[in-house]
Parts: C-alpha cells; structure tokens; sequence
C-alpha cells in the first residue's frame, strides 16, 4: 500500500510539474472565475507567477521532508498585498474587551 501512494504521489507530482505557468494561469483564472482586461491580467499573471514560485519552492523542501507541511494555489495566488485580508498581511488584530 505504500508503494502505491508513493507511485500515485510520483505521478501527481510530474503531472502537476508538466504544466507550463501559462497552463497553470488559464487554469486558475477558470477555476476561480477570473476574468481580467489584457494589462491587468499581465499585472495579475506577475503576481501569480511569484506566488507559484515561493509555493513551489516551499513544496520541494516539504518533498525533501525539511518541512512539514505542503503548500497549495488558492483564491489569493493573483492578489495584491492591500487585497489580502488582515491577518494574510500580518495585521494582528487588537482584543476586545468583553
């Protein structure tokens, strides 16, 4: 059974490496409803295009076990820092008193 994962995993993982970033973008803007005018969708794919590179990044250190968790492409992957919500940006919040 675990030989089966780690194939199934092997394969996920080249399938998911085969894709250009540009099959990656067309696929994201898809699935999450994007629909953006040309200079703005540069300006996005930019944006995108980082965030699928630190999220990479992270994920082959969590392959070569130096992490311990695994990063994904969310909503967010094409949001400028002043979209993201507060606590993505580091805002911490102050407590209210009851």
């Amino acid at each position: 059974m675990k030989i089966f994962s780690l194939v199934l995993l092997l394969v996920f993982v080249i399938a998911v490496s085969t894709d250009t970033i540009e099959e990656r973008w067309t696929k994201f803007k898809k699935d999450f409803n994007r629909n953006y005018s040309p200079n703005e969708d540069a300006e996005r794919f930019e944006i995108f295009k980082k965030t699928v590179n630190q999220v990479d990044a992270h994920n082959e250190k969590y392959e070569r076990g130096e992490v311990t968790w695994s990063m994904g492409i969310n909503d967010f992957a094409d949001k400028k820092h002043h979209e993201l919500p507060g606590f993505y940006r580091g805002v911490i919040l102050p407590k209210q008193k009851h």
